[in-house]
């Protein structure tokens, strides 16, 4: 509350966390109770993943903001669109949190690569981020992200980058993945546009197949870019 009103104060948070053993960190921003959704997204999800011979996998957590216990249903897809898997967690009360991956739900197998949404029941909403850990062959990558429970017709990547064409170890290089939360999306629905840092166009046209709900559309900078250096959004 603010000092001399009954007024709630306003407030922002962040958290850092990091592996005591090798360093690696990840960070995620709070998230408003406001935000909190009865259909919460996942633009991506993995379980034990191999790309460019890492290892994958990413784990959810889901918080309840009702003021109410709540079932929370998790839908995953392939990138063929089709829902390969469901697991459903009863009982969360009120703030409780259940965390949860792609790898312990029937249907999903090793290497599964998609998206996710969680439906909450009987009017209830939560939040969830997603910490999707890459160790080996080391150090790898850790990052967070959160679900989301809105959409918007543009999206803004503040931070992009992307390696030489002989990247050295400490390079950095950016995907993007972008997921459907509304009806059906045509084939070029979606369409990426890249930029340096002074606003100049590096590449756009780079667009989607059809997007049914739920289903996601990614692309790796260089992939979008070619072997062109560059840090922009």
């Amino acid at each position: 509350v603010r000092t001399g009103t009954a007024t709630p104060a306003k407030v922002v948070g962040t958290v850092e966390e990091f592996r005591m053993a090798d360093g690696r960190a990840y960070g995620y921003e709070a998230v408003p109770l406001a935000a909190g959704a009865s259909t919460v997204y996942l633009p991506t999800a993995q379980c034990n993943y191999q790309p460019a011979s890492q290892n994958s996998t990413t784990v959810f957590a889901f918080q309840n903001v009702s003021a109410f216990t709540v079932t929370a249903t998790v839908h995953w897809l392939n990138t063929a669109n089709a829902e390969i898997g469901t697991e459903t967690f009863v009982n969360i009360g009120p703030s409780g949190k259940k965390s949860f991956l792609p790898c312990t739900a029937p249907g999903v197998a090793t290497g599964f690569l998609g998206s996710g949404y969680i439906s909450v029941s009987g009017g209830g909403k939560g939040v969830a981020i997603a910490k999707l850990d890459a160790p080996a062959p080391g150090p790898g990558f850790l990052t967070g992200f959160l679900g989301q429970g809105q959409g918007s017709a543009k999206l803004a990547f503040p931070y992009m980058r992307n390696p030489a064409s002989t990247p050295i170890s400490s390079d950095i290089g950016s995907s993007v993945s972008v997921q459907n939360i509304g009806t059906d999306i045509i084939t070029g629905g979606i369409t990426l546009a890249f930029y340096d840092l002074n606003g100049n166009v590096v590449r756009t046209g780079v667009s989607s197949a059809t997007l049914v709900n739920g289903a996601k559309f990614s692309v790796a900078l260089g992939a979008a870019v070619g072997g062109i250096a560059m840090s922009g959004a």
